[in-house]
């Protein structure tokens, strides 16, 4: 019977590792896709541009559209199947058209999740910003 257990502990100590994290606060994500209707409509050129959200304590997020920073507020009710952000950019000087995008689908966020790592935030039933972890 201890052998048993001394087997059975170390694996149900990683299943439990492997757990998706459900409270956002404290990570920042990089943009990795931009999904309307099963198609990724962010330009190859734009995906290293530094498009990327932060999620601090006490409900602020900040981060970076294209060429300018963010900051705003986020809500988590429960799990992340219930998230709002409200952001705006502080300057818009050289913003991409693509960065108004990604800023207006932030905003319109309704629900997250977070699976294999990778965090989608969905501004439509089936569209949503794709981040990996910073």
């Amino acid at each position: 019977m201890k052998k048993l257990i001394l087997i059975a502990l170390p694996l149900l100590l990683l299943m439990g590792c492997n757990k998706e994290p459900s409270d956002l606060t404290g990570t920042t994500w990089k943009v990795e896709s931009i999904v309307e209707n099963g198609t990724n409509t962010l330009p190859i050129e734009l995906k290293n541009r530094g498009m990327q959200i932060s999620f601090g304590f006490n409900g602020v997020c900040y981060g970076g559209a294209t060429a300018n920073a963010f900051k705003g507020v986020w809500k988590q009710s429960g799990k992340l199947s219930e998230i709002t952000i409200s952001a705006r950019i502080l300057t818009e000087a050289l913003e991409h058209p693509m960065g108004h995008v990604f800023m207006d689908h932030i905003n319109n966020t309704y629900k997250g999740s977070i699976n294999r790592g990778k965090l989608r935030l969905y501004y439509a039933k089936t569209n949503y910003v794709q981040f990996k972890p910073l």
